[in-house]
């Protein structure tokens, strides 16, 4: 029987592109309850550049410690950010760049990586950031869709930039500079730029916060062909301002950035969550686990910025224990879902709150984040002057039950411009006003939303949808298991059956057998491991923690023939 009906007041206002400020004030049921808005009161957000935004905020925390690179010990100031980003701002307006040209960043963290996130649109260039991991023929095609004009990179990633230019001419046509972070021979440094008398800082910048773009970085990609992300002025100094109001950390709090500054979670729930907050931020170029941990406690990290592979280590691995982690106060893992088994032992073990923050490259990328204590096994609820909403999966029709899985959708102030050059693809996932996530969910009774898996990622076994997410947290609570992936492959009678690649723990020795005796105590007989079980060494996963399920899928299927 329906519950009786009990009424919340929702109400969400944002400016959208034509100037019209919208409000939306919605009554909702507990059985109607499938469109939610923020628990926060709705913001008065600010209508600034990024750089304009940003630099207030420098300015009331000159004296401290912006930056650390943890490898060498430099630092940098909040004081010299701001000089140092004024004067490469000048250096690259002397070098004929101009509003609306795109500096591509092909790089690993550092901080001067961060101070060219603040540098660049001050110049009003857009940047366009790639995974530095990237093959050169991956980093070509970046280059070209995005038709930047001056590419950044390290010494170590320079020749993949030389290859990129050797596939594509066309690349070498509109590329007028290469500059190093890092001195190389014949090349331009960013110590050069750096030395700049800043002569040439364009004080009067003219910014439409609505057309003109800050970053474009890549979606996943994990579904289809990467994408670039349109992320204006207007969308990233919203969603600044609902992360302050959502994680409410202070001057005093210090972040490490070991997540990768080319990926949305690194450029603004990190790196400019932190300017705008004067937060020490501290930079490490890769996850290495000894100078992860060892960063954490010699830094005294106070707010910890994981994704699920990072607090499956934590939890799993015993060199944890060789370290100090107590000043950690709090941990926010985001980027995918974080299982309630892994949730649960990190909170035990570790005596860290963490709560979960949800979200996407085409929306800022905050939408949900929850709050301590954390409700496990959740994403929150939405930040100030955002809606959330359950839809059937590839439909507009909105799910009227409480609890209901289908399509998570959101709206906001942080969506995106578009994809560049893509219109049709932008009329796809964004559909009045609602980016369709492509994430399959559903909204708790108490308004917290939970995700689920991926709408392409679902497997359909006969007449039933199995989660590769659900098996996934019950394969990591065997003792002897360290990571798992759940696929699922076809399968002539049953359409798709699930398959599973399990990583063993040091020196553990589990075997097929016990692996399916212990999950048939676990799960329904449907779920099974039908399409077999396989031991690796590795996860495949983006840098951003999502495991590669489209590897997976692709090696079967080459070993299938």
């Amino acid at each position: 029987m329906a519950s009786r009906f009990v009424r919340s007041l929702v109400r969400s206002t944002w400016k959208i592109a034509d100037g019209t400020t919208c409000h939306r004030q919605l009554s909702i049921s507990t059985r109607l309850q499938t469109i939610i808005g923020s628990p926060h009161p709705d913001l008065d957000l600010r209508k600034q550049s990024l750089p304009e935004y940003l630099f207030s905020k420098i300015d009331e925390h000159s004296p401290r410690t912006a930056l650390v690179d943890f490898e060498s010990g430099r630092s940098y100031t909040y004081s010299q950010l701001k000089e140092y980003a004024v004067r490469i701002a000048s250096a690259l307006r002397k070098l004929g760049y101009k509003k609306g040209d795109i500096i591509a960043i092909h790089a690993t963290n550092s901080p001067e990586y961060a101070i060219l996130l603040l540098a660049l649109p001050a110049a009003g260039i857009t940047m366009t950031t790639s995974n530095s991991s990237f093959t050169a023929e991956e980093l070509a095609k970046k280059l070209d869709l995005t038709e930047a004009s001056c590419v950044v990179t390290t010494p170590t990633l320079l020749p993949i930039v030389m290859e990129a230019f050797r596939i594509n001419v066309k690349i070498q046509t509109n590329i007028k500079d290469i500059i190093t972070l890092g001195h190389v021979s014949g090349y331009k440094s960013i110590n050069t730029l750096m030395e700049d008398d800043g002569t040439a800082f364009p004080e009067d910048l003219q910014v439409d916060c609505e057309n003109d773009i800050v970053v474009l970085p890549f979606s996943s990609g994990t579904t289809g062909f990467p994408k670039a992300v349109m992320l204006n002025h207007r969308c990233l100094v919203a969603n600044l301002q609902q992360l302050s109001c959502a994680l409410q950390t202070t001057p005093d709090d210090s972040f490490l950035a070991v997540l990768p500054m080319f990926h949305v979670y690194g450029i603004t729930v990190l790196t400019y969550y932190a300017f705008a907050g004067g937060n020490k931020l501290v930079t490490l170029p890769r996850f290495d686990p000894g100078l992860f941990l060892q960063a954490i406690q010699n830094e005294k990290i106070s707010l910890l910025h994981l994704v699920p592979p990072m607090a499956v280590f934590m939890v799993k691995h015993p060199m944890v224990n060789d370290f100090n982690l107590s000043r950690v106060q709090r941990a926010i893992c985001g980027a995918a879902p974080l299982g309630e088994t892994v949730h649960e032992e990190f909170v035990s073990k570790l005596n860290i709150n963490l709560f979960q923050g949800y979200g996407m490259t085409e929306f800022g990328p905050a939408a949900l984040c929850d709050e301590i204590p954390s409700n496990i096994g959740t994403v929150g609820k939405p930040v100030p002057n955002t809606l959330c909403k359950i839809v059937h999966p590839g439909t507009t029709n909105l799910i009227t039950n409480v609890g209901e899985s289908g399509e998570i959708c959101h709206k906001g102030p942080q969506l995106m411009k578009g994809y560049l050059h893509n219109q049709e693809a932008t009329n796809e996932i964004v559909k009045e006003g609602w980016i369709h996530t492509g994430d399959i969910g559903y909204i708790r009774k108490d308004g917290n939303v939970v995700i689920t898996d991926r709408v392409k990622d679902l497997i359909k076994y006969k007449a039933f949808q199995i989660a590769p997410a659900e098996l996934e947290d019950v394969l990591l609570k065997h003792p002897e298991v360290q990571d798992a992936a759940v696929i699922g492959i076809p399968d002539e009678r049953s359409g798709e059956v699930p398959r599973a690649y399990v990583v063993r723990k040091p020196n553990c020795h589990v075997e097929e057998d016990q692996i399916r005796r212990f999950m048939k105590d676990h799960v329904a007989d449907f779920k099974l491991f039908r399409g077999g079980i396989r031991f690796t060494e590795a996860i495949p996963k983006t840098p951003s923690g999502k495991i590669l399920r489209r590897t997976l899928r692709q090696d079967f299927l080459k070993s299938s023939y």
